[in-house]
């Protein structure tokens, strides 16, 4: 006798979609999950094996997958389920198949679901240009899966499927965003797919996935907050990290406040680090944070005052003094103001 729990993955979500959404085509069934091909076509054959579905010819020769009594006694706990949901909590209808579908892979050990990650087996990059390597090997990912990934990575925890798809297509309508999400996993090869998690709270990256945002992210509250520093902390390699931009050429609405959020925070970790290095002694690594610094935020007077600080311990007083007028001049072209005093006493002007 059949469990429903023994059902693959991929077969209560069909069932789903054939008695809430009353899809029956093959391309529906495509254009709603997002499932692969070959996989659906599985699927399907092993539901109508099991007497769950029938196929019937339409008049046109299309194939149509419906129900059979036997399938429709899934109807009542699924339907239950959904009211339920609009009870209680305003799950979709994807949600609602999130569940379903998290609740038989894991009564079948699905090992997309549970097989962990191992720490650094998976590497993501977001800091200039997207990457995506497993066990080193870069993988090839469709633009709409790498967005997939990079919005979870940004996020850093579970996200409701209407959420996330609502979010990162915000132009079409809910079912149109719905489908984009479910296109954007269902072109993730299972390497990549091994990054993604699903659980009855939504998506999140797999614990153990490396992203070079976080340990920059890292590195900066080292500096910035008086951490105990690591080896490599003050180098040359700290500087470049936090000389990175978060995709710079991304310009979707969810990317670019997290975008900005970095580039305050690096500039605050570039200016500690130079104020680190200059106390080590390190005067030529002082010089290169201060100005990576200045081009992050030209405006800022901060890192301004450190270069004119490691100038003056080189003993260049000319180079200080340049510092000075440059700024002096950029700022007034700006804004119309002149420096602070306390910067014009670094290098003994009267203001």
């Amino acid at each position: 006798m059949h469990s429903i729990m023994q059902f693959e993955r991929w077969s209560l979500p069909l069932m789903g979609e054939a008695l809430l959404r009353g899809s029956t085509r093959r391309d529906e069934f495509l254009s709603f999950l997002g499932i692969a091909p070959e996989l659906l076509d599985s699927r399907l054959a092993a539901l109508v094996e099991a007497g769950i579905l029938s196929v019937e010819t339409a008049a046109d020769g299309v194939e149509h997958y419906v129900p059979t009594e036997k399938g429709r006694g899934l109807e009542a706990a699924i339907r239950a389920l959904d009211e339920w949901s609009r009870a209680w909590d305003p799950l979709s209808t994807d949600d609602l198949l999130d569940i379903v579908d998290v609740v038989a892979a894991r009564e079948t050990n699905d090992p997309l679901l549970e097989a962990p990650v191992a720490p650094g087996a998976i590497r993501m990059s977001v800091l200039e240009t997207f990457d995506l390597r497993v066990d080193g090997v870069p993988i090839d990912l469709s633009p709409g899966s790498q967005r997939l990934l990079v919005f979870l990575a940004l996020r850093d925890r579970a996200i409701a499927r209407i959420a996330l798809a609502g979010t990162m297509w915000p132009d079409v309508s809910e079912g149109r965003a719905g489908d984009s999400l479910r296109s954007a996993i269902a072109r993730l090869e299972a390497p990549a797919r091994a990054a993604i998690r699903s659980s009855s709270t939504g998506l999140r990256l797999a614990e153990g996935v490396a992203i070079d945002l976080h340990d920059a992210q890292t590195l900066a509250h080292r500096l910035i907050y008086g951490g105990e520093l690591h080896d490599g902390d003050l180098s040359t390699e700290s500087i470049a990290t936090l000389s990175r931009e978060l995709l710079p050429d991304w310009y979707d609405d969810w990317v670019l406040p997290e975008a900005e959020d970095w580039r305050y925070l690096r500039v605050n970790a570039l200016e500690a680090l130079a104020g680190q290095l200059l106390d080590a002694g390190l005067l030529g690594e002082a010089t290169t944070a201060a100005r990576a610094a200045m081009r992050v935020d030209p405006l800022r007077e901060s890192p301004q005052a450190t270069l004119i600080r490691v100038q003056l311990a080189m003993g260049n007083s000319a180079a200080a003094m340049d510092v000075f007028d440059r700024y002096r001049t950029i700022l007034g072209a700006a804004v119309g103001l002149p420096p602070t005093k306390q910067l014009a006493d670094l290098v003994g002007i009267e203001r």
